[in-house]
């Protein structure tokens, strides 16, 4: 079961349990009208930092991108916390 993370105005971004063998949490986007995935922000070792990546198909206007960029700094500050 996701918890809920962070919402804005067009997507929820909810937190995934730890996989087995990981020790950072992954972050699910869910449009807010129709529920449907739009990506994961996930760990990426080799640049020891969160990265966002898109679901194929998915358009992001600079807004959207911007509360991207948002969610991905909470998940920075959560990891260090």
């Amino acid at each position: 079961m996701s918890e809920h993370f962070l919402t804005f105005k067009f997507f929820t971004v909810y937190e995934l349990p730890i996989r087995p063998n990981r020790k950072t949490h992954d972050y699910v986007l869910r449009n807010n009208r129709s529920g449907v995935g739009l990506g994961t922000i996930e760990w990426y070792g080799p640049w020891r930092q969160y990265c966002f990546i898109p679901m194929a198909g998915t358009v992001w206007s600079a807004d959207c991108l911007k509360d991207v960029a948002t969610a991905i700094r909470r998940a920075m500050e959560a990891r260090h916390a």
